[in-house]
Order: C-alpha cells, then sequence, then structure tokens
C-alpha cells in the first residue's frame, strides 16, 4: 500500500463512476483509478488552473424482454459528475480530498431498465443503475491517506460497497448487467449511507477493510436519500490476501462478513452473511475472471446463497467480451434463479463505446407463467 498512498499524494485522481459502483478489486482502488482523458475543453481549463480533479459520463441503455408475457422494453439514461479536490493541501501533502459524485437516471420510455426485475419478478436486478430515481448525491465524503502507516480513512456519505466486495470484471456500464456479476445480491448493501470506512494495506499480501454505514434502502431500491440520521447500521469485515509471484497475472482471495439492520419501513428483518470471492487477472487474450459464493441469513439481502462467475476477454480492434454464470436463492422463500449472460463491448474513439448484452434467465416465481426469459441490452457510453 505504500507505494499506492505515495501515488495519491502526488496526483489526485477521478474515480470512474463504474468504480465506485462496486467494479472494484482492491480496498484501495479509489487510489489505483486513473483519470480519464477528457474532450471538454473547459475541464481542461479548469483542472490547469483549480486543483479540481473533474470528471463527467453519459450513459444510455435499451433493453427488451423477448417472450413471457407483455412486457414494455425500457430505456434510461445516466449522467454522472463527479469531482476530487485536496484539503489544506500545502499542509497535509495532498493526503486529504474532498470527492463528490453527483447524478441524474431518467427513463426515456414508460419504463426503466431496473424496472423490468418487478416486471419479470427475478429475485435480484437485472440490471445494476439505469433507474428512474432522477438526481443523487450517492457520495460526498472526505479521503484520508496515510502512506506512512498504510491506512486510508473514508468519511461522509458513501456508496460503501466501493472497497468491498470487488471483482475485477467492471460494472454495469462497462461490462456485464445483471446484478449477479455487476453487483452483490447476497449481501445487503445499502444504496447509499453517512458512514466510515478503514482499510489497511501493507507492502505484504494481506489487507483488511471495515466499513459502518447508515442504512437508507437496499441496493433493490432505486433512490438514494442524502441524509445523515439512522439508528439502522450496515457493517462489514474484509480481509483481502494478493498471492505472490507474477505467474499469469495477479490472483487475489478475499472473505467478506456482514450484518445489515433492517432498512427503514422495508418490513424486513435483519440480516447477516458472508462473501468469498476468488479473481484472477491475466494477460492477452483473456483479461480477467471471478467466482464467487456467497451465503446470508434474515431478509436483508436479495438472496440467500449465490454461486457465480464470469471471464472477460479482448477482442480484436481493442473489443472486450465476457460471459457470465449465476445461481441464486431468494432470502423470502425457496425460489430459485440462474441466469447466463454475456456481452460485447467496442470502442468508439478515445471517449465513446458501444455495448451489446444478452441475458437468459431460467428458475421460479415468474409474474406470468413459464420459467423462462431472454433479455436483450443495447448501450452506449460516453466520457468528458
Amino acid at each position: 500500500m505504500a507505494a499506492v498512498g505515495l501515488h495519491a499524494a502526488e496526483e489526485v485522481e477521478v474515480v470512474t463512476d463504474e468504480d465506485t459502483d462496486g467494479a472494484n478489486a482492491r480496498p484501495f482502488a479509489a487510489s489505483e483509478t486513473v483519470t480519464e482523458r477528457t474532450l471538454v475543453k473547459p475541464f481542461e481549463w479548469l483542472e490547469e488552473r483549480t486543483k479540481f480533479e473533474l470528471g463527467m459520463s453519459l450513459d444510455t441503455l435499451f433493453l427488451a424482454s423477448i417472450g413471457g408475457g407483455d412486457i414494455e422494453p425500457a430505456a434510461s439514461l445516466d449522467a454522472t459528475f463527479q469531482f476530487e479536490r485536496p484539503i489544506f493541501g500545502t499542509w497535509l501533502e495532498n493526503h486529504l480530498t474532498l470527492y463528490a459524485r453527483m447524478r441524474v437516471r431518467t427513463a426515456l420510455l414508460d419504463d426503466a431498465p431496473a424496472d423490468l426485475s418487478d416486471d419479470i419478478g427475478t429475485i435480484w436486478g437485472v440490471v445494476d443503475g439505469f433507474s428512474d430515481s432522477g438526481f443523487e448525491i450517492p457520495d460526498l465524503f472526505f479521503r484520508h491517506v496515510m502512506p506512512d502507516r498504510n491506512l486510508e480513512f473514508r468519511y461522509g456519505q458513501m456508496v460503501i460497497d466501493a472497497q468491498l466486495d470487488g471483482r475485477p470484471t467492471g460494472g454495469a456500464k462497462t461490462a456485464f448487467l445483471n446484478r449477479a456479476f455487476s453487483a452483490s445480491p447476497g449481501a445487503a448493501f445499502p444504496r447509499s449511507g453517512a458512514g466510515a470506512t478503514i482499510a489497511w494495506d501493507p507492502d505484504g499480501p494481506w489487507d483488511v477493510v471495515y466499513a459502518i454505514t447508515t442504512v437508507q434502502g437496499s441496493q433493490e431500491s432505486d433512490q438514494v436519500d442524502f441524509q445523515f440520521g439512522s439508528s439502522d447500521y450496515f457493517q462489514a469485515f474484509q480481509v483481502g490476501y494478493n498471492f505472490p509471484g507474477k505467474d499469469r497475472g495477479p490472483r487475489r482471495a478475499q472473505l467478506m462478513l456482514w450484518h445489515s439492520d433492517a432498512a427503514p419501513d422495508s418490513g424486513l428483518d435483519p440480516g447477516e452473511g458472508l462473501s468469498f470471492t476468488y479473481s484472477h487477472r491475466f494477460n492477452e487474450p483473456i483479461r480477467a475472471a471471478f467466482c464467487r459464493v456467497a451465503f446470508a441469513s434474515g431478509e436483508a439481502s436479495a438472496a440467500s446463497f449465490m454461486l457465480v462467475g464470469g471471464v472477460t476477454a479482448d477482442c480484436p480492434d481493442d473489443s472486450v467480451a465476457g460471459v457470465g454464470l449465476g445461481l441464486g436463492r431468494s432470502s423470502l422463500n425457496n425460489d430459485w434463479n440462474g441466469v447466463a449472460e454475456a456481452f460485447y463491448r467496442k470502442p468508439l474513439g478515445q471517449y465513446g463505446s458501444v455495448k451489446l448484452n444478452g441475458q437468459l434467465i431460467v428458475g421460479q416465481g415468474f409474474v406470468d407463467s413459464g420459467s423462462v426469459r431472454l433479455l436483450l441490452g443495447a448501450s452506449a457510453r460516453c466520457t468528458f
């Protein structure tokens, strides 16, 4: 971690939106992200004359269910703006920064893609994000890096799973849509909350994260409420081990234990559980792979059992493809769902990309008769 902390002291880097939505593989991922090049000239002008690091992204998704009842296609737009700025930069050597992320999520048709989960009746979401929740401030926190002690503190309003239960394949905006792969249905992560995290990442192979935050709503809900008062809490403890050696890319194992009070006004019982993830980053042509098994009790999480795995690979012309398989059981009953998803992402210049996704979902408890659903999605992304 020492190298990471020293690097963060030299320059502040923008956390991309898919990283903050839980696509990280290390607890100090916010210190390891890269600044995206911007095509917006005012951003460059501001960054040259201030200490702000700015970033913005626009994402659109069209998602349709093929067969299985009269379910209308859905589409939405996600516009995200984020910045990070050193506080008392000269005195604290840029070790204390303020990070903020704001976004607008709006449906482009009668329904947003996130609504299809309820329309079909799946246990967990068929997509992470892409809702009709309007304007939100999911992150507004201070990040304090102490490189001499290999520690990082965060405190404020935050999406807590940005440092927990990570995987190397990416989030819904760049890779898999289904929350079996782009999130963690077997853990009751709040959508956002006021809290704090402490991460310890020494030079050795081990790292540790502890997090506590208020519960303002589950990840299966859409809305983020910007508030700091709550008597319900989510807590998690994670330990990770990075295997030594450089053969065929870095390998990592991590174990997370969590407990959650019930979400306010949810009528559900509290819950607790564990999640174990093994991930491997490769060289070409295979990019990354991961597998995860999670168990939970109570009703706080969407699933009481999850077994998932995914792999991504490089394709010609800098494109990326991926395949994932997942199986899970509902925390409210004994219904099972399974999902297979494939995606293909092609870059458009330096700042844009388009992506195609296909999901085959099987299981019990669907709204209409039948046990098989096919979802096809097309999305576009532009970073500024």
